[in-house]
């Protein structure tokens, strides 16, 4: 009876690893993480500052450091310096589907394993 709860569980935590990667990755922009300009600056070279990396796909849930205007990919800019100071975490969409990988591949191998050992014992008794 314990493999079969701990197989519903693993089902269960596999359904939930599917709903969370769907709906965080639902949130994810083609984001450039930027070092601003003092506004002079930036008005002087007509740029917002210097970006840092390479665009990526990425989830940010502070608008407070999203800055003006858009990259010539569409890509939105973020305030490095001011993530950095509110202690905001970018986080990349390709680490959160790795991360769901991992979990829906634990989960699934333990339900399996956890009804084929159920069977065995079932079969045994």
């Amino acid at each position: 009876m314990p493999l079969r709860i701990l197989a519903v569980v693993s089902l269960v935590v596999l359904g939930g690893a599917f709903w969370q990667e769907s709906s965080l990755t639902g949130k994810a922009e083609l984001t450039q993480r930027i070092k601003p300009h003092d506004p002079a600056m930036a008005e002087l070279l007509g740029e917002v500052g210097t970006p840092i990396g390479e665009p990526q796909s990425m989830i940010i849930d502070d608008t407070s450091v999203i800055l003006p205007g858009k990259g010539d990919q569409g890509q939105r800019f973020v305030n490095d310096t001011l993530m950095l100071e509110k202690g905001v975490y970018p986080l990349q969409e390709k680490t959160v589907s790795y991360v769901a990988g991992l979990v829906k591949i634990g989960s699934a191998t333990m339900a399996v394993l956890s009804l084929v050992g159920a069977w065995l014992i079932g079969r045994r008794a």
